[in-house]
């Protein structure tokens, strides 16, 4: 499937025009929609139903802020105490700001929104919506989003209900938490039945061993007076603190990335010395790949691709 990007690419090329941008430089022509020879064959002309610039009905609205990564600060965050951790975080396009200058910390953050951060972390693609769930529509902002997490076994719905735009409590946060860590470390999850908070007995039995494994690893705090109060909405400023735990215990994730970065570099320089650009661009897909990744920061796949391979990985992929 072709990106928007790739489309503006295509076009590009069409007109014989440089790239705009180093998002175009990194995309892929539309190959695959032209053919040698002309198709001269009688067609009907489709008008569209809906007009261009009309939403579909009860689709839910995009949020207006749609950037990557965030630069500098967001307006409504100094003082507060995840001020470090949400500025870590948006510059690396893990959170998203309610808008570009307002992050409202201490909003409370949906089950949606928190499930297409956990994808940003684990730089997992969006997928295609494939409706498992009667509350979400392939129209909804966050369906892809919802899709990749749910079968990458980070979300699971309540049955036939996602109940994408709920608050999501506490205990349901902690139960994400501990799938994703999982994923990015080495961590088994402990046989624990009983925490040791005061109000355990409040606690979902699907929730405990989850809960007791996150306290002890340090990714989720209790609340004052040796409570965790699992039933309360977690806000946007929990979540942030949240995530920014889980890259600093899987310090794995950092040096990784630099691997690759030097790995794509060497394979940028034996790969790219031809005597002409057009000998170089015997090789696009590769270049392509090496510029996405270094525009990226080598933590987001390349349009198309499951995972930000390594360049040895790429013949097989």
């Amino acid at each position: 499937m072709y990106t928007q990007i790739d489309m503006v690419k295509t076009i590009e090329q069409i007109l014989g025009l440089p790239p705009m941008n180093q998002m175009d430089a990194a995309a892929t022509p539309m190959y695959n929609a032209f053919t040698d020879k002309a198709d001269l064959e009688p067609y009907d002309v489709i008008q569209n139903k809906i007009p261009l610039d009309k939403m579909n009905e009860g689709s839910a609205s995009v949020p207006s802020y749609n950037g990557g990564s965030h630069s500098g600060s967001f307006k409504d965050i100094d003082g507060h105490w995840a001020k470090d951790a949400i500025e870590a975080l948006a510059s690396k396009g893990i959170i998203k700001g309610e808008d570009e200058n307002h992050f409202a910390p201490d909003n409370k953050i949906t089950r949606a929104e928190f499930a297409s951060m956990m994808i940003r972390l684990l730089n997992i693609p969006e997928e295609i919506y494939n409706n498992e769930f009667k509350d979400v529509t392939s129209g909804d902002w966050y369906a892809k989003a919802i899709e990749a997490a749910y079968k990458a076994g980070i979300i699971v719905g309540d049955g036939s209900t996602m109940r994408p735009n709920d608050s999501i409590s506490r205990e349901e946060m902690a139960a994400i938490v501990m799938r994703v860590y999982e994923k990015l470390s080495k961590y088994k999850e402990e046989n624990i039945n009983k925490t040791t908070f005061a109000d355990d007995s409040k606690i979902s039995n699907w929730a405990k061993q989850a809960i007791a494994n996150i306290n002890k690893i340090g990714l989720m705090m209790g609340e004052p007076n040796n409570m965790f109060a699992p039933k309360e909405s977690a806000t946007r400023a929990e979540a942030a603190a949240v995530i920014f735990r889980i890259l600093n215990k899987a310090g794995n994730l950092k040096a990784s990335q630099n691997e690759l970065k030097h790995k794509w570099a060497v394979a940028s320089e034996k790969m790219f010395k031809g005597t002409s650009q057009d000998e170089d661009n015997q090789n696009e897909a590769l270049l392509n790949r090496a510029i996405w990744y270094s525009v990226k920061g080598f933590n987001t796949p390349y349009p198309g691709d499951r995972k930000v391979y390594a360049p040895e990985e790429f013949d097989n992929n």
